[in-house]
């Protein structure tokens, strides 16, 4: 073995262990510990910045549009399919949306009082619809239909969906597969997809963890609750949403689908579950079946939802074109839930592989990865995960900046805020609901940007 060869060697061994890591065992979301410190309130703060957006994306944004059009006009399936899965502009019945309406109930609160206008309310209809081809819901098309043209504006539709237990390479072997056959999803469609298709060119999945699952990202914090408190909370996806895309218009208007969960316990696995179940849905149902490969599709999981991302990232190297990882159980426990650590390939070698060929399309300008972790949970574990990354030469080897320190400490990432490209820690915060409120919406903006990024990436390798 040369000097290349063990060095390759080695990268593969360090690749491979801790690639493994962030895919740790455990899938709770757990509460923070009290803090003497809380900062509750988010963070107004530019997200970071993506390579190749900016003015110049800005003014080829609207001919590169015209010209690389993939999205068909909101269509009579897309229509149909609501009118016969979908609640419109509720969040339906989950149990973290029970335990959320508890909290109003309970301190008699009234909607109007702490929720913006068009902010979503949940509203516990039964989860029945119209049967396909019935009049009751060509009827349920029309009204749809007629309001959403009436005044444009970004709607969410809440649905349900079934599917069979299948055969697969993604599914995982049957004696360990789970029982669930049916998911549900909360999709944010942008106001564009009606009055400028040609502009959605980017979908975004958000993948939760034990707790929240897809109502938390729509709901509103309820006011007056803490860290002791469970369930009050809400990532306002739909305000951020609406307010970042007016903001920067240079943005392409993505479509966003909060799954309820990350298919650990459904009857072909969470890979399938995600980059079947869901998105084929997804996809034929609201952007019209168009190709995958035209489309910049992103990922964002939180806790078990992260780790669900990676190995989706793993198994399907050339699907996901940004990956972020909020609150990853990351440990070193080894592969937990039962899941195949053949997904992240066989040997070192292979799992060496799936690293050059990330790199190489983050080179390419195809995929950006962004993690942030509370500095109170195991955020060593990630730097490790980060440092990978380092080493493959996708992000510069830098000291972390420091900020927001505690008095009376030595700065350093156990007492400030600390920024590693890739990386960000948040201080004071551990494995739980409140570390998102401070980035949250940083987190957004930074899929928006970078999800544009690719899009300007794919139409400029279709004209060469």
């Amino acid at each position: 073995m040369d000097g290349t060869d063990a060095s390759n060697h080695t990268r593969a061994a360090a690749a491979s262990a801790l690639l493994l890591m962030a895919l740790a065992a455990g899938c709770q979301d757990e509460p923070d510990e009290a803090r003497p410190d809380p900062r509750l309130e988010p963070v107004e703060e530019a997200a970071p910045q993506v390579e190749d957006v900016g003015a110049a994306l800005a003014e080829d944004a609207t001919t590169s549009e015209r010209e690389h059009s993939v999205v068909a006009p909101a269509s009579d399936v897309m229509f149909d399919w609501i009118a016969t899965h979908c609640h419109v502009d509720e969040v339906g019945f989950s149990g973290y949306s029970k335990a959320w309406m508890g909290w109003v109930y309970r301190d008699d609160l009234v909607f109007n009082q702490f929720m913006p206008p068009e902010a979503p309310r949940p509203k516990f209809r039964p989860w029945t619809f119209p049967m396909e081809g019935s009049p009751e819901a060509a009827e349920r098309v029309e009204a749809i239909r007629e309001a959403w043209f009436a005044e444009p504006g970004s709607h969410i539709v809440d649905c349900r969906f079934s599917f069979e237990r299948r055969d697969c390479p993604d599914c995982v072997p049957l004696k360990k597969r789970g029982l669930v056959k049916h998911g549900g999803f909360i999709a944010y469609i942008p106001e564009a997809l009606l009055t400028e298709p040609e502009r959605v060119r980017s979908l975004l999945l958000l993948i939760p963890g034990a707790r929240g699952g897809r109502a938390r990202y729509f709901l509103t914090p309820i006011p007056g609750k803490s860290v002791k408190d469970f369930d009050y909370g809400g990532l306002e996806v739909k305000r951020h949403l609406d307010e970042l895309i007016k903001a920067h218009p240079e943005y392409s208007p993505p479509l966003v689908v909060a799954i309820d969960h990350a298919g650990w316990t459904t009857a072909n696995g969470p890979i399938e579950f995600i980059t079947h179940d869901v998105m084929r849905r997804v996809v034929d149902n609201f952007l019209g079946g168009v190709q995958l490969d035209r489309l910049a599709v992103g990922a964002d999981g939180i806790s078990a939802g992260a780790r669900a991302s990676v190995m989706v990232a793993a198994r399907h190297p050339d699907l996901l074109n940004t990956i972020g990882l909020v609150s990853t159980h990351c440990g070193h426990a080894g592969l937990g839930g039962g899941v195949s650590a053949s997904y992240f390939g066989e040997t070192p070698e292979e799992q060496a592989r799936l690293l050059d060929e990330l790199v190489e399309r983050h080179r390419e300008g195809l995929f950006h990865l962004r993690m942030v972790q509370g500095n109170r949970d195991n955020w060593e574990c990630m730097k490790s995960f980060q440092q990978v990354f380092v080493d493959a030469g996708m992000f510069p080897d830098q000291e972390p900046a420091l900020s927001d320190c505690r008095d009376g400490h030595d700065p350093g990432p156990n007492w400030c805020r600390a920024v590693w490209p890739g990386l960000e820690l948040v201080r004071d915060h551990g494995h739980g609901y409140e570390m998102l409120l401070p980035i949250w919406r940083r987190q957004l903006q930074w899929q928006l940007e970078a999800l544009t990024s690719v899009v300007s990436t794919i139409d400029r390798q279709a004209d060469e």
